[in-house]
């Protein structure tokens, strides 16, 4: 099982990096995470039908800001299946 986060397009993102419970969220929900600002790894997207695409998911403030997004090295990374995999570089 796994979460679907939405992107502005439309698009599913899945991750089975929160409950697994086949929640969705979409841009602007309050998000679950251990810490108030970070990205998570996420699949998905409007890629051909069994081609998944690789990204990452945004959530600032608890809240769900972008997919797909670019690295940000400011905010930690969450691993697909959960987990801090990088931890926040200082400004």
């Amino acid at each position: 099982m796994f979460d679907s986060l939405i992107d502005a397009k439309g698009d599913d993102w899945q991750t089975k990096a929160f409950e697994c419970e086949l929640n969705t969220y979409r841009i602007g929900d309050a998000m679950p995470g251990p810490i108030p600002a970070y990205q998570v790894e996420v699949l998905g997207g409007g890629g051909e039908i069994g081609r998944f695409i690789d990204s990452l998911a945004t959530v600032r403030d608890g809240v769900l800001a972008s997919i797909p997004d670019v690295r940000d090295e400011h905010l930690a990374l969450i691993h697909y299946f959960g987990g801090i995999i990088a931890a926040a570089k200082e400004a």
